[in-house]
């Protein structure tokens, strides 16, 4: 998180409390959990000051070292933290800046990195993903750190749990996929079950809901069709799946990724799913009365598309993870899926930014 100390003074530094603060919001900088910033004037009152030991003040040297780079983020990121020394129960937030008071960073906890609720842990990787791709090919810029602290919501309990943290700091984001099986669905339970504030709006506890039908709809292309040269994956099924996203790509977002999809839960389903779905499966299956006729006549041979697989994400974030983020979007079929990446990497790489890997330069 984008961090900036404001209202210093030698009096703060002379005051425990506010002075253990400043101490432990540096170590998250040196740590790259966070990426804190002052004025030169007060970083170089820090340097000048007997109050802090070496590690505070290496910390206060790299700050000034990258101190023309970290302001330049400032643009980059959609939210960012003032944490106000003159003001101890301040909490307010407007137009992407959280103002909060230093009392508010009561414990080690609340002033590490962002905590990041999720369905399940196993999809972190895959967000970390999402966010290098971000800062290396949209930004252009590899140097910056992104951390978080994950938080294992465990599916229908991440809003309960995301509700408890609000108390353990100023601060947190949530990530759950919508369910949505075709567009403008309401979102699914698990979503639904966080405040509309927080899932409609950037607020300082910021709930983001994919556009998609599950995280798993978040893997490109070109990471399945590793998948398949690895023997994880049946050849024919990848097929199936990308001749499917040739077609329409809001397919690609909306497929159910695991376990595929057959016309007669289409059928059986409101008249917005069937108009959504309909014009694929009248292309893949123009000889099936039961499609031709909008109907589910219940015989032995539905028509459907197969699924990848319940193991489809870990097989696809393991191999992510020895892979470059410069993923290659196939030029038909992912347009709506990069677009996401996009829109869901800016929110990660603001929520997460540190400082940058690597040593500390001399000033």
């Amino acid at each position: 998180m984008f961090i900036e100390l404001v209202n210093l003074s030698i009096e703060c530094f002379e005051d425990y409390d506010k002075r253990d603060l400043i101490s432990r919001l540096l170590r998250t900088h040196m740590k790259r959990e966070n990426l804190v910033l002052s004025n030169r004037e007060s970083l170089k009152m820090m340097l000048l000051s007997g109050c802090f030991g070496h590690n505070e003040k290496s910390a206060v040297e790299d700050i000034l070292s990258y101190f023309r780079d970290y302001k330049c983020l400032q643009d980059m990121v959609v939210i960012k933290v003032l944490v106000d020394f003159s003001d101890r129960d301040v909490h307010s937030f407007e137009d992407g800046v959280i103002v909060a008071g230093w009392g508010r960073f009561n414990d080690t906890l609340s002033v590490s990195s962002v905590r990041l609720y999720l369905e399940n842990s196993s999809e972190h990787e895959l967000y970390r993903t999402i966010a290098n791709y971000y800062k290396s090919v949209i930004l252009h810029n590899n140097g910056i750190s992104i951390s978080f602290s994950v938080v294992n919501g465990g599916g229908s309990s991440t809003a309960p749990e995301f509700e408890k943290g609000k108390e353990l700091s100023p601060y947190a984001l949530a990530i759950t996929d919508s369910d949505r099986s075709y567009p403008d669905q309401s979102v699914g339970s698990t979503a639904m079950a966080f405040t509309s504030n927080d899932r409609d709006r950037i607020t300082p506890y910021h709930v983001i809901v994919l556009d998609v039908h599950e995280a798993e709809n978040l893997v490109p292309l070109s990471i399945f069709l590793k998948l398949v040269e690895k023997h994880q994956l049946c050849s024919d099924i990848y097929d199936s799946y990308k001749s499917a996203i040739e077609v329409d790509d809001r397919y690609s977002i909306h497929f159910d990724i695991k376990n595929g999809l057959n016309w007669k839960k289409i059928a059986r389903s409101d008249r917005r799913a069937l108009e959504f779905w309909k014009p694929l499966f009248e292309l893949l299956y123009p000889e099936s009365d039961c499609v031709v006729g909008s109907e589910c006549g219940g015989c032995e041979s539905c028509p459907s598309i197969p699924g990848l697989g319940s193991n489809v994400l870990s097989n696809a974030t393991n191999v992510m993870e020895l892979s470059s983020p410069r993923w290659k979007f196939e030029t038909k079929g992912e347009g709506l899926l990069e677009g996401v990446w996009v829109e869901v990497g800016k929110l990660l790489f603001s929520w997460g930014c540190g400082g940058f890997v690597g040593k500390v330069r001399a000033t």
